[in-house]
């Protein structure tokens, strides 16, 4: 069974494609029995050995493509908002969609589609035909999953990720660098002033974090122009860690603006979810301050051995202490 495309007038308003020019040179092969070579099935007769399911039209199987459309439909409904997918993908599979269900329902099946890049490796497209692709699985097993997403991120969706050993780690740096500023801000509010007087540097650093609010919208809002939302959030980074250089006693209020700024990066980016778990971040926080006061005991008995180890310990666990005239105080430092 055909779906005759010709009787379809919308046909193509998803991928551009010019019915005339698609029927150039194209022809219906003996026995397919299409009245036009772009008509495309919507159940195909059965074969041995494959799934069937009886019909009005003897025993068989769906097409591909409207396989796609009935269960978006019994899931989702006859009209939802976004169907994502492949840039390849978009013609025939998607259009064909479109045509099917449509002509079917008679109203409009998808609002939004947001059809993704390719992963390239080398200039080629990431395939199992070639063998150049890395599961999910295996990178987990060298990277965070925290890592692998901001990977992603870093590029707008609708474009070629190139995927490289270098491009990872690069990304990891940049999220250090970013947890390093969020570990700073909650140094600095352990010696924070409370009063909420502002001077200039606090108003300087305030509008920073509010046109970053901005921006990081307004590009969200650009088509989730996530590559573009990411420099907001290394600029407040880079002013939050100018402002506690150039401050001796930072003011708690405009951190705290700081750290609103970053929780909701994180629930949009779903990146710094484990640190602000305050249950959790809490007894770890705990745990580490008392190992802190441990180590602090046995350096005063000169026990400089097992306060090293503590020391060492806690930096291959992620967790790095530096001695200050004012105290120890601790990092995390791995993702």
């Amino acid at each position: 069974v055909y779906f005759e495309v010709r009787k379809y007038q919308e046909y193509g308003k998803l991928s551009g494609i010019n019915l005339e020019e698609l029927r150039k040179g194209a022809r219906v092969e003996p026995g397919e029995g299409k009245k036009n070579p772009e008509d495309f099935a919507l159940w195909k007769k059965a074969k041995p050995g494959e799934p069937k399911w009886s019909s009005p039209w003897g025993e068989g199987r769906p097409g591909w493509h409207i396989e796609c459309s009935t269960m978006s439909t019994k899931y989702l409904g006859e009209s939802f908002d976004i169907h994502g997918g492949g840039n390849d993908l978009i013609f025939p599979h998607h259009e064909n969609e479109i045509a099917q269900t449509e002509a079917c329902t008679g109203k409009e099946w998808v609002r939004y589609w947001l059809h993704t890049g390719f992963v390239m490796v080398k200039g080629e497209k990431m395939s199992k035909s070639l063998g150049n692709f890395v599961t999910i699985r295996e990178l987990l097993q060298r990277y965070s999953a925290e890592v692998i997403r901001f990977f992603v991120l870093q590029k707008h969706y609708r474009s070629p990720l190139d995927y490289t050993e270098e491009g990872i780690q690069h990304a990891k740096n940049n999220l250090e660098r970013l947890y390093n500023t969020l570990e700073n801000i909650r140094i600095a509010l352990e010696k924070a002033e409370t009063p909420f007087k502002w001077g200039k540097e606090e108003f300087e650093l305030y509008e920073t974090i509010r046109d970053a609010r901005r921006k990081f919208y307004d590009a969200m809002d650009d088509d989730f122009n996530t590559a573009e939302a990411m420099k907001p959030i290394f600029e407040v980074a880079n002013a939050v860690n100018a402002y506690l250089t150039r401050v001796e006693k930072p003011k708690e209020s405009v951190l705290r603006k700081a750290l609103e700024f970053f929780r909701m990066i994180s629930e949009v980016f779903g990146i710094f979810e484990d640190y602000f778990k305050e249950a959790k971040k809490t007894k770890e926080e705990e745990l580490i301050k008392l190992l802190i006061e441990v180590r602090s005991a046995l350096r005063k008995q000169k026990n400089f051995e097992l306060a090293d180890r503590i020391r060492s310990q806690l930096r291959e666990l992620g967790i790095q202490l530096e001695d200050t005239p004012q105290g120890t105080i601790w990092k995390r430092i791995e993702l």
